[in-house]
């Protein structure tokens, strides 16, 4: 998996958790998407949500369906973006949304299975 980037201001109530990063050009998860025009995977998009969930919730269950997933806008070098998420345990999923400067990006969620 790509690391996840330098992550700042950090902010978590209940089963919800904001934080915020801008990644540089030379950000591995651009490399060959796409020369001349990086921009930022949908799979590390969705990779860094779960990678991020599980270490904050504290999750165990495999991924088993991705759920109303919304590509709107592209993710480029030098943006400053947030990323939201919220763990909804009584649906066993993870609602993500990749935001900059208020407007929404991408967003979906992650259904989960029973914990390992």
């Amino acid at each position: 998996m790509i690391p996840l980037p330098p992550l700042r201001n950090r902010q978590s109530a209940a089963q919800r958790l904001s934080v915020r990063f801008t990644l540089s050009a030379d950000e591995r998860a651009f490399v060959g998407h796409f020369p001349g025009r990086p921009i930022l995977p949908g799979v590390v998009q969705l990779a860094w949500a779960e990678a991020l969930a599980r270490d904050t919730f504290a999750l165990s269950g495999a991924v088993l369906r991705l759920e109303q997933l919304k590509f709107r806008a592209l993710i480029e070098p030098g943006q400053d973006i947030e990323l939201r998420l919220e763990y909804q345990p009584e649906k066993a999923r993870i609602a993500f949304e990749y935001r900059r400067a208020g407007e929404r990006l991408s967003s979906g969620r992650l259904g989960l299975g029973a914990p390992a």
